[in-house]
Parts: C-alpha cells; sequence; structure tokens
C-alpha cells in the first residue's frame, strides 16, 4: 500500500527542513526563512550537487518513493524539488 499523498504545503515544509539540514550541516549563515520558492539553492544558498544528492536520498526516505538519478539535475529549488516528488508519488 503506497503512503498517504500529503498536501504540497506539507510536503513543502517538510522539503524545506531537509533542505536546512543540509545548509546547518555546511554552518550557512541562512535561516529555514530564507528557503523559498523561486530561490536557488546553488547559486543563493551554496548547496553543491552532493548536498542535493544527499537531500533527495533523505526525501525518498522520508516520503516512500525514488526519484530517478536523471531528474537529480532539476532540483535546484524548493517548487522543482516539491513538483519532482508529487510525480513520483507513489499510486494507491
Amino acid at each position: 500500500m503506497a503512503p498517504e499523498h500529503p498536501e504540497p504545503q506539507e510536503i513543502s515544509r517538510i522539503v524545506r527542513e531537509v533542505i536546512f539540514d543540509a545548509l546547518q550541516k555546511k554552518k550557512s549563515r541562512f535561516k529555514l526563512e530564507d528557503i523559498k520558492e523561486g530561490v536557488s539553492l546553488t547559486r543563493d544558498l551554496g548547496i553543491d550537487s552532493l548536498d542535493i544528492l544527499q537531500m533527495t536520498a533523505v526525501c525518498e526516505k522520508r516520503f516512500k518513493l525514488r526519484i530517478p538519478d536523471d531528474e537529480n539535475q532539476n532540483l535546484d529549488e524548493l517548487g522543482s524539488i516539491v513538483k519532482v516528488l508529487a510525480k513520483h508519488w507513489p499510486k494507491t
């Protein structure tokens, strides 16, 4: 049985927390409220491709789904991550 699909706001909240955890590990000066749609993770927040892969793994585990490797390159913004998660949500 597939996990229940949460509301987009809930997915966004959880993804923001995952991104913030990655920023804290890098000892970044950014705050949770700095993570919003339209902000580039790499360009604006200093997250690198390894961080994105690690965040993807956390999201996959948390939401019990699989994101294809070829879509990791599209995960540079909160909205794009939420869209990819929704796209690959297990069908019920």
